[in-house]
């Protein structure tokens, strides 16, 4: 058994509770609000689908993040949206857009939870924490981030001076005020309220204008709300592709946390009920019309800095959302500018790209074997997706398109057929 490090009750950590908690929400809100907003725009998605979109993650974040407290791994672990899945939807926005895409998307998240229980219930997420290191992982999230670049340029071009405003915001907020961590945490939240007052007031002239929505009110979850699934074969491969990816990252916060607390060390077994009840989390975000879930990193950073290690706290915090959820709160998270959106791409994917140099530099960069394992792995994510601008409609062809998945699958093979140095 692990240290009862975690098993803290919110009575024992006592008045100051619900603080961690919402700090914990106002370290994850940034990426919150930005994967469904990706997603709404990739998608084609109406204000109004956007808008219940992002409710239902609330909620579908929140309940996985109470599965993972009570049920899963069982440590202070935050669950939210992942940008792992992003390549496989930017490929449905090119098979359908509006309600239909949002089928194929439910189909995917299927296929995607599926695959993580499987994984978990089996054991193979053990096998995985071994065998997919950060050779492999490094240039995979690297890959991830420079493969969006289009999405956050093509959204500032509409508006160039406000897209950097946005961009320079952000950086102002995160790192040019100090001894200010909250203000660190919320600096993505706080930009955005910012430049949505400033265009309200119509500093940036005619032409920019804040799209406020006219249904207000409570948000009442449904189940499928989106229609039935629609299947796709192409769809089912990239999906359960960024399913792997997502369970490696997570168990890499399942082992951070578990390290930053001086617990016993993670065994075979919490990892696997992780595994397990985080694609159960996704399963059940899914059908409430959510996206796929994953560990946040960015919480796990809280849990360092405030060494608070209950895992009631995050509980609490999975509570908060649904309650957010239901009130409606996503109606003013919509309500934003694309140019401003394209800013807080910008910054968002570029930490995604660094994240992924972070990992790859962890890895012996003097072996000519991890140099070209890299190299290639990098490489064939730009130059094999470029033979497949026109897709043939098969199954390769979907693989192929996508850098994250080209660059996963060659980094892996070769990381498993060359022989390590010594």
């Amino acid at each position: 058994m692990m240290k009862n490090v975690f098993n803290k009750k919110l009575e024992q950590i006592g008045f100051m509770w619900p603080v961690y908690s919402l700090q914990h929400i106002l370290t994850m809100v940034g990426a919150t609000i930005v994967a469904p907003m990706i997603v709404s725009g990739l998608l084609g998605l109406s204000l109004q689908q956007a808008i219940s979109l992002t409710s239902f993650v609330l909620l579908g974040m929140g309940v996985a993040t109470i599965l993972q407290a009570y049920f899963g791994v069982k440590m202070p672990i935050i669950q939210g949206s992942s940008f792992v899945y992003i390549p496989a939807i930017l490929y449905i926005s090119n098979l359908s857009q509006g309600s239909e895409a949002l089928q194929y998307l439910f189909f995917g998240i299927i296929i995607a939870a599926l695959v993580q229980i499987f994984i978990g219930i089996t054991g193979i997420a053990g096998f995985f924490s071994e065998k997919l290191t950060k050779i492999v992982l490094g240039p995979t999230i690297f890959m991830i981030g420079i493969s969006l670049f289009s999405v956050a340029s093509d959204g500032i071009s509409n508006n160039i001076s406000v897209g950097v405003i946005t961009i320079l915001l952000i950086l102002f907020l995160t790192f040019f005020i100090k001894k200010t961590e909250w203000l660190k945490s919320s600096s993505i939240i706080l930009s955005m309220i910012i430049m949505v007052v400033l265009i309200s007031l119509g500093v940036f002239g005619e032409g920019v204008e804040i799209i406020w929505p006219e249904y207000l009110g409570l948000s009442l979850p449904a189940l499928i709300p989106w229609g039935m699934p629609i299947f796709n074969l192409d769809v089912a491969l990239l999906f359960a592709l960024a399913a792997i990816i997502s369970s490696v990252e997570s168990i890499g916060d399942y082992t951070a946390v578990s390290s930053i607390s001086k617990s016993k060390k993670l065994g075979k077994k919490e990892v696997s009920r992780g595994i397990t009840f985080e694609g159960l989390g996704s399963l059940i975000s899914g059908f409430l019309g959510g996206l796929p879930t994953t560990s946040y990193s960015e919480n796990v950073g809280v849990v360092g800095i405030t060494k608070q290690y209950s895992r009631f706290l995050v509980a609490a915090s999975g509570v908060i959302l649904i309650f957010l959820s239901i009130l409606g709160v996503a109606n003013f998270l919509v309500a934003v500018d694309q140019s401003v959106m394209a800013g807080v791409y910008f910054v968002v994917f570029g930490v995604i790209t660094g994240i992924g140099l972070k990992q790859i530099s962890n890895v012996n960069l003097e072996s000519m074997r991890n140099l070209t394992i890299i190299g290639i792995a990098i490489f064939s994510g730009f130059a094999i997706p470029a033979l497949f601008t026109e897709p043939d409609g098969s199954v390769l062809s979907a693989i192929f398109q996508s850098g994250m998945v080209v660059t996963f699958l060659v980094a892996l093979i070769l990381d498993l057929l060359i022989s390590k140095e010594d």
